[in-house]
């Protein structure tokens, strides 16, 4: 996953797009978020890492600062302009 994201980017969900929480999903589709984290590993791409803060509230993420994780994949998003 190479995308060119930096902290603190807004970004939107594409149509379609779930998370998974514990042991179900959650529609995330068309939610904006902010990027909290972007790690790229050039040697391996299953280690890339992307966490996203989303705008709208989810009581099952407070654990996670209302964040979603991707590893390995872009997580559907796209970037907004500045």
């Amino acid at each position: 996953m190479v995308i060119d994201l930096t902290v603190g980017q807004l970004v939107m969900f594409k149509p379609d797009v779930s998370h998974v929480i514990s042991n179900y999903e959650i529609d995330i589709s068309g939610l904006i978020g902010v990027v909290r984290y972007y790690h790229h590993d050039p040697a391996n791409e299953d280690r890339d890492v992307l966490a996203i803060k989303l705008e709208k509230h989810f009581d099952d993420l407070n654990e996670w600062d209302n964040c979603v994780e991707f590893y390995g994949e872009d997580g559907g998003i796209n970037a907004l302009p500045a």
